[in-house]
């Protein structure tokens, strides 16, 4: 569990999507992530 600043130049790799799952969890949020296709003119 996260309980401080990350910092992101660590050594210790971390997606961005394992620290969004972590965000509800630390601040005792129902939230959910929702993934959606990219556009068809997303580069």
């Amino acid at each position: 569990m996260v309980t401080g600043p990350v910092n992101l130049g660590n050594p210790q790799e971390m997606t961005i999507e394992a620290i969004a799952r972590e965000v509800p969890t630390c601040t005792q949020s129902s939230s959910t992530l929702e993934f959606k296709p990219l556009p068809v003119d997303d580069p």
